[in-house]
C-alpha cells in the first residue's frame, strides 16, 4: 500500500504544480510582473500549508473560513466551480489511483 500511496502523492504534487502555474499565469494576466506572480504563487501555497497545519480541519472547512459572502474569494471559487476544476482534480487522482492499481509506475 505504501508504494501505491507514494505514486498517488507524486501525481498529486504534479497536479498542484499545474494549479500553481495557472495562478502565476492568471496573476500575470491580471497585471502582475512575472517574477512577482511567481513569488506570489509560492507564498500563497506556503500560507495555505501553514493554515492547514496550524488550524487543522478539512480543506473544505478552511476554504469556507477564508471566503466572505459576496467577496472576491467566493467569486474566484465560483469561477473555479464553473470551470469544473474540483471535478477535474478528483478525476486526475482517481485515474492515478487506478493506474497504480494496475501496476503502472509512470
Amino acid at each position: 500500500m505504501a508504494a501505491h500511496e507514494a505514486r498517488i502523492s507524486a501525481s498529486v504534487r504534479s497536479s498542484l504544480l499545474a494549479a500553481l502555474e495557472g495562478v502565476e499565469e492568471g496573476a500575470v494576466a491580471a497585471g502582475l510582473p512575472a517574477d512577482t506572480a511567481s513569488a506570489f504563487a509560492g507564498q500563497a501555497l506556503t500560507g495555505t500549508v501553514m493554515l492547514m497545519v496550524e488550524q487543522g480541519g478539512s480543506p473544505a472547512l478552511l476554504k469556507d473560513r477564508v471566503a466572505s459572502p459576496g467577496g472576491t474569494t467566493i467569486t474566484g471559487l465560483a469561477a473555479l466551480e464553473a470551470g469544473g476544476v474540483r471535478g477535474a482534480i478528483i478525476r486526475a487522482v482517481c485515474t492515478t489511483g487506478n493506474r497504480t492499481d494496475e501496476g503502472n509506475n509512470e
